[in-house]
């Protein structure tokens, strides 16, 4: 299972979402738009399927951890 995640336009930081789906199920998902709270610019973003990406859950936590590093 992969995490589906989305760019904070102001920031350009990854979003985690809150949606856990394998790449066959991710292809499957229909192209809407959904509103998601951002934790960076704590603003509410519209994004779709064709702005969204998979990530595996052992790359978020590398990802993270640079980031709690970088504090």
């Amino acid at each position: 299972m992969c995490i589906v995640m989305v760019r904070c336009p102001q920031t350009g930081k990854p979003i985690r979402t809150a949606l856990e789906v394998d790449w066959v199920a991710f292809n499957r998902l229909p192209n809407i738009s959904t509103r998601l709270h951002c934790p960076h610019c704590r603003y509410w973003h519209v994004f779709d399927k064709q702005e969204a990406w998979l990530a595996r859950k052992s790359d978020l936590l590398i990802f993270y951890a640079v980031e709690v590093q970088r504090i």
